[in-house]
């Protein structure tokens, strides 16, 4: 099968900081060239050697992505990508023939491309699947008016448009599955396939052993609630440091905002590290801490439990999807310092249930979130759109 995969434009791949989505394309890419796909690739990356013989890259050459300028400079990453992406997209269609499948990601290079491709002859029949990864901005806690109302303009605009004219949908959630039920999208033409994980990559260390600190893995945007994380650090009374992985535009404020609270020698700051770097400390921290306001699925929840890593998480978006509370982790709610300092102080303090939970988490990833099950779901659904069309 000859497939067309789109990636957002926003970050090359394999992804060096941040970039969900860019993993999920980056790992299915590469599983899907496994199973002996012919797999053309529209996008940045960081070098060939990560990607399998069957992978065929078309480079986009986007700006690289600026972690400056707060969701406005957010904004303005897309908007480049997606031109970008698009671009090279409409270009490939244009000098490649036989395309079985044109599989998109980013929503602004599904909204050209889906609006474009009848009109390039070669590949006018090709199906588009589009693949849904972010919530709709009524389950976003925007800060701002603006930023409230942009989102709902690019969501009501490009992503249920694009929605209602591809001819399948992944979502990976079912969360974002039944939010686009709600908005009028039928639902046999959605199929819920979860984000994964590289299980042989993140796994446990081989000689297993903990340190005194906790991890959080992401941005630094005011969606991840870094802030709610530090002032409930504040009333945890053991003395276990919070180890911040990542960058973004609220780095300094972040940074300022754990002196003020007299945090200075149980906070630090790594900024974006090596991937092998960030495995090591998945492997040997207590647990993982995700006290997002906003989180569509969470693929760092994914990656620390496969390092036998517990989780503590907001109880938003697909996340109650991956955290099994009492289980593999803990579910709080959003915004509440109290709950977050109480299963902080917990799995602090009580090696015997951290334990527990490590092995139930590295289990149920190996059971439900390995890439090569998810790259075998989305190969099955190809044939299906294939056969229907």
């Amino acid at each position: 099968m000859k497939i067309l995969m789109i990636n957002t434009g926003v970050f090359p791949l394999p992804p060096q900081k941040g970039g969900g989505t860019e993993s999920h394309i980056f790992y299915l890419s590469n599983e899907l060239a496994k199973l002996g796909h012919e797999v053309h690739l529209v996008s940045d990356i960081v070098d060939n050697e990560y990607f399998h013989k069957n992978v065929i890259v078309h480079e986009i050459h986007a700006p690289p992505p600026s972690f400056k300028g707060g969701f406005l400079g957010w904004v303005l990453n897309h908007l480049l990508g997606g031109l970008f992406a698009s671009k090279t997209a409409l270009a490939t269609l244009l000098k490649e023939e036989n395309f079985d499948i044109i599989h998109i990601h980013g929503r602004l290079a599904a909204t050209i491309v889906s609006i474009l491709r009848d009109s390039i002859r070669k590949n006018r029949r090709t199906p588009l699947i589009y693949t849904l990864h972010d919530l709709s901005p009524w389950y976003w806690k925007c800060r701002s008016k603006i930023e409230h109302l942009i989102r709902k303009l690019a969501y009501t605009n490009m992503e249920l448009r694009v929605c209602n004219k591809v001819n399948h949908i992944i979502a990976t959630t079912n969360t974002l599955k039944n939010e686009l039920v709600a908005f009028g999208i039928p639902s046999t033409k959605i199929t819920v396939i979860p984000n994964g994980v590289d299980t042989t990559l993140f796994k446990p260390s081989p000689k297993p052993y903990v340190k005194n600190y906790f991890l959080f893995v992401g941005q630094l945007v005011e969606r991840k609630g870094v802030d709610l994380l530090l002032y409930s650090l504040t009333k945890v009374s053991t003395n276990i440091k919070c180890l911040i992985v990542g960058d973004g535009p609220q780095y300094n404020y972040l940074s300022q905002l754990a002196k003020k609270l007299k945090l200075g020698k149980r906070v630090k700051f790594l900024g974006s590290v090596s991937l092998q770097l960030l495995i090591t400390l998945y492997q040997h921290a207590r647990f993982l801490v995700l006290p997002s306001l906003v989180e569509p699925f969470g693929i760092t929840l994914l990656e620390a439990m496969a390092c036998g890593c517990p989780v503590i998480a907001t109880r938003i978006g697909g996340v109650p999807e991956i955290v099994k509370n009492g289980y593999n982790g803990f579910l709080v709610n959003p915004y509440d310092i109290e709950d977050l300092s109480e299963k902080i102080e917990l799995l602090a303090n009580h090696d015997e249930i951290r334990q527990k939970m490590a092995l139930n988490a590295r289990k149920f990833v190996e059971r439900n979130y390995s890439w090569s099950a998810i790259a075998l779901k989305v190969n099955k659904l190809y044939h299906k759109v294939l056969n229907s069309v």
